[in-house]
């Protein structure tokens, strides 16, 4: 019995833990944007995992650098808003202040969205220009 309450007060612990991390949609879409930097817990492809800790080098493989395409870095929530708010500027991931998680995860996962697209704006047009430079240079 008393090995059944220790199972179960670290399942508690672990699940309330998690909670402070970034979904795996999330995570799947902050990777989309660059995001790279180290973080406690992983998606291996939609299971949530905590990173190994070595003692030499800390957590330091545990980013998106050094993941494959079935794994993906997952940031605490707060690593996330402060990653979106220095590389993007948003500052209104805040002010989401719905006591609903799927509301609030939809509205993230939608602003997420904007910003992918507006990123993939961005590098088309860099290719775009790109190509009529080089056109231009071989005639």
């Amino acid at each position: 019995m008393k090995k059944q309450f220790v199972t179960l007060m670290e399942k508690r612990g672990t699940d309330s833990l998690k909670k402070q991390f970034v979904s795996f949609e999330i995570a799947s879409r902050l990777n989309q944007l660059g995001y790279d930097e180290v973080c406690l817990a992983y998606y291996y492809r939609s299971d949530f995992y905590f990173c190994k800790m070595d003692i030499f080098t800390g957590y330091d493989e545990c980013c998106n650098t050094y993941f494959n395409d079935f794994q993906v870095a997952c940031p605490l929530c707060q690593q996330a808003f402060d990653w979106l708010k220095v590389k993007y500027k948003i500052n209104n991931l805040y002010l989401i202040l719905d006591d609903d998680i799927s509301v609030r995860e939809k509205v993230i996962i939608n602003q997420l969205d904007i910003l992918i697209e507006q990123r993939l704006i961005k590098q088309t047009a860099i290719v775009k220009k790109q190509i009529r430079q080089q056109l231009k240079e071989s005639k």
